[in-house]
């Protein structure tokens, strides 16, 4: 069995309150037994500081007096007690094996630092995968699989791994004197894995270990995502390109490569300019970051001297490792789905999203399936996945499929089943809640997921939301099979079961398990009150006793008044 090696999470923010409030939130639901949280807050005055005032007792906290995503993670490895340092960025959600995932890499005791995938703000396409860089700092992303045979000191190229979801362990990286604080943003990470590799360490490239990257306004870029402050990247391009050379490029081909990747940035800014997304002022502002960057990296970097730290800098800060309370389930951790095609706005009704969210309050990983528009995204909120989901087109769909779906919902439910599908190729979806009264169970159970009924409102109430009529009887037919053959039925009270046997529906008590009331509100990490505690408790054991077939231990409903 894998030892669960002690992790000091380092999140870096400098300005960003909304974001780091829902990564910090994320780490809660992480499926992990051994970390702590280190932030280190640059200058801001967004409310940062006063939301961290409210994690104060269950995280560390330090100050960085300067905007330099270096410096700022330095303070963190010296804060942090953890054998291991993962790096997330504060726009950055880790899913729940984030940490499980890392660990796995750390039982080769050759390794010196592993990360993983990193998904788009879509969350559905790829920012980093697999990659090389070479000592310009151009990276190859073409790679289907991890490079580990560039794993040699003084390597052309070298694998990297990305800034927001990178992990090493804290001695070699205090060793090699931390990051190098002449990089205040871009190259940061490549930098401290070309070093490292240099000095003898493996780098790891993990197939999986994700995080979503928001990429939210910062100092660096606005809401358009269009870079505004050119100046540390271009000095940082200088300034990897002449000090991890090692004799690998002649002058003219760094400063022709710095050139040619300047000229990218130009164009963006034409482009800009000619949308309107920008006044023609910037232009001349660019030049001048790009005179500043110049001068300044090829100082720098001709110079050859570092900006790293000691081994006693470092540890003058660090302090006691501070365990991170998460949600853990009664029992196992369970990964449930919840999948509704009726609406195509993008957004669950609501009861379906209090029973995702309690579940996830109760330490297991929900994700909420809905239809929405012309692409298909994954968001984190509220401690619940949302997949939004666009409706595939006929051309992409099966020829045919066992279950009869009409035709005003059929490419909704299909595009649905395809999501689910494909995220059970990842993770190992115990079971999906589906309406009673839908298309999506009987289309999810031919495919061999357990089904669990969400008896949550009349046939008259799901008809309402239906953009066609006349389906009521193929409806009742498919709660018919629903109430026979899913695993159990959910309902929030007993009147809404009595409503479904007024369509001659076959219900059998036994097979009832009753929400328990406002369970969706509450933190059982905040609250912990007894009462609170073993309600959930018996709700989750309730649950897994019917998804293994056993039977169900009944406790009475709360009577409607």
């Amino acid at each position: 069995m894998s030892r669960h090696r002690s992790f000091s999470v380092v999140i870096s923010t400098d300005g960003r309150r909304e974001s780091l409030a829902q990564t910090l939130e994320s780490l809660r639901h992480l499926d992990y037994p051994n970390f702590e949280v280190c932030v280190v807050v640059g200058p801001t005055r967004d409310g940062t500081l006063e939301l961290l005032e409210m994690w104060r007792d269950k995280i560390k906290i330090l100050s960085c007096p300067v905007r330099n995503i270096s410096i700022s993670r330095n303070l963190g490895i010296g804060l942090a007690a953890g054998e291991i340092v993962a790096f997330l960025d504060d726009d950055a959600i880790p899913e729940s094996d984030w940490l499980m995932r890392l660990n796995e890499a750390y039982q080769e005791d050759h390794v010196t630092a592993a990360g993983g995938f990193a998904y788009n703000p879509d969350g559905v396409s790829y920012q980093w995968r697999f990659g090389t860089i070479d000592r310009l700092g151009r990276a190859n992303v073409a790679w289907q699989g991890a490079a580990p045979e560039f794993n040699f000191p003084l390597s052309a190229s070298f694998p990297s791994l990305l800034g927001a979801n990178s992990s090493a362990r804290r001695a070699p990286v205090i060793e090699i004197g931390g990051f190098d604080e002449t990089y205040e943003y871009y190259l940061d990470e490549t930098d401290l894995c070309c070093r490292l590799v240099d000095h003898g360490g493996h780098v790891a490239q993990l197939d999986g270990a994700c995080v979503h990257h928001k990429f939210r306004p910062s100092h660096i870029r606005d809401e358009a995502r269009i870079i505004r402050d050119w100046y540390p990247i271009i000095k940082s391009k200088i300034y990897f390109s002449l000090v991890n050379n090692r004799g690998h490029y002649p002058l003219s081909v760094v400063f022709e490569d710095t050139l040619s990747f300047i000229r990218q940035f130009s164009g963006q800014i034409d482009w800009a300019i000619s949308a309107g997304l920008v006044d023609e002022s910037e232009r001349n502002r660019f030049n001048e970051h790009i005179e500043r960057a110049w001068r300044d990296g090829l100082s720098a970097g001709l110079a050859g001297h570092r900006k790293l730290r000691s081994k006693a800098e470092f540890e003058k800060l660090q302090m006691p490792f501070l365990p991170f309370k998460t949600f853990e389930p009664a029992g196992a951790r369970r990964v449930f789905c919840f999948v509704s095609a009726a609406a195509e706005n993008g957004r669950a009704d609501r009861k379906s999203m209090e029973v995702a969210s309690a579940l996830s309050k109760l330490g297991h990983e929900t994700h909420v399936f809905v239809s929405a528009g012309e692409s298909s995204t994954v968001d984190f909120e509220g401690g619940v996945w949302m997949h939004r989901i666009a409706p595939p087109s006929e051309a992409s769909l099966s020829s045919s499929h066992g279950a009869e779906i009409p035709n005003f919902i059929r490419n909704r439910v299909l595009g649905l089943a395809a999501a689910v599908r494909e995220l059970s190729t990842r993770k190992s979806v115990a079971a999906v809640f589906v309406p009673l009264w839908g298309w999506e169970g009987p289309v999810l159970r031919d495919e061999g997921f357990s089904i669990v009924a969400l008896a949550h409102e009349s046939l008259r109430s799901y008809l309402g939301i239906l953009p066609a009529r006349d389906f009521e009887h193929q409806a009742v037919l498919n709660a018919c099979l629903l109430a026979r053959e899913a695993k159990c039925i959910l309902a929030h009270s007993p009147s809404v079961v009595r409503d479904q046997e007024c369509h001659s529906l076959s219900i059998d008590p036994g097979r009832v398990i009753f929400i328990p009331e406002g369970m969706e509100g509450r933190d059982p990490i905040a609250e912990a009150s007894r009462s609170m505690i073993e309600e959930g408790d018996a709700f989750s054991r309730q649950l897994q006793a019917a998804l293994e077939g056993q039977e169900i231990a009944i406790s009475a409903p709360v009577e409607e008044v």
